[in-house]
């Protein structure tokens, strides 16, 4: 009998009971389905160079290829992903650890979010 707990799952966690957990990867997911519709639109109303590294002089190499939006967007997938997986590997034993990651995750997406709204706002060709 192979009494080796797996990497990815430790029989005895119960994330399903865990609020903390369950609200996190909610909102994770919510800010995923939304990003995508947010970017296609966004997308379809800018230029197709955008002012993205606002911490480089001014001019072009502030520039970037519009399509690094849907970049953007893809990289939050990978984010959530990476977090959940951490935060899973982390909930048994280290219960806080894991809220922070996945607390952590929501804030890294709300900033793609945010930069993907501030293009916009800045180089947009129609109004919110």
């Amino acid at each position: 009998m192979n009494h080796h707990k797996s990497f990815f799952f430790d029989s005895d966690i119960s994330l399903e009971k865990d609020p903390v957990f369950f609200r996190a990867e909610l909102l994770m997911a919510f800010i995923c389905l939304l990003i995508f519709p947010l970017v296609w639109w966004v997308y379809r109303n800018v230029p197709p160079e955008i002012p993205l590294f606002y911490s480089r002089p001014w001019g072009e190499s502030q520039l970037v290829s519009a399509s690094i939006l849907y970049w953007l967007a893809g990289s939050n997938i990978i984010v959530v992903a990476a977090h959940t997986f951490l935060a899973i590997k982390f909930h048994k034993n280290h219960r806080f650890l894991s809220q922070a990651v996945l607390w952590s995750g929501i804030y890294i997406l709300a900033v793609v979010t945010i930069s993907i709204l501030t293009v916009y706002s800045r180089v947009g060709r129609t109004s919110l």
